[in-house]
């Protein structure tokens, strides 16, 4: 069996997507690059913008953008008049959002079912 990535990001292939803030818009490539991701997971917002911007992040730091500003652009808005404006987490990884991380593993093993006894609430001396 052959995995073409190739083949793969053509079907997914898509134009980018566009930021309005300011009234100014700026462009988003069709795809987040690994790079971009990671920044924006360690909690870089200002470097993943950097580079999702190419080249015109300056100008959209010039504009003076707020953290709700950065939050909804990250996150998402449900607004009051029922439109939903989506985050880049949504546009680039549906279902997440950013710096989000794996479910952890279940604590308890499977297939048990006598509950653990709770520990005393008072402790010996040593």
């Amino acid at each position: 069996m052959e995995l073409d990535l190739d083949k793969a990001r053509a079907a997914r292939a898509a134009e980018g997507h566009t930021i309005t803030f300011g009234g100014v818009s700026f462009e988003l490539p069709a795809e987040m690059s690994v790079d971009a991701g990671e920044l924006f997971a360690a909690g870089d917002v200002r470097g993943g913008l950097t580079l999702m911007l190419n080249g015109q992040s300056e100008k959209f730091f010039e504009l003076g953008p707020t953290v709700n500003d950065l939050d909804v652009l990250m996150n998402g808005a449900d607004l009051d008049d029922g439109s939903h404006v989506p985050g880049l987490a949504e546009l680039y990884v549906p279902g997440t959002s950013m710096g989000e991380s794996s479910a952890s593993s279940p604590s308890s093993k499977k297939g048990s079912t006598k509950p653990r006894q709770p520990s005393s609430a008072t402790t010996a001396s040593t």
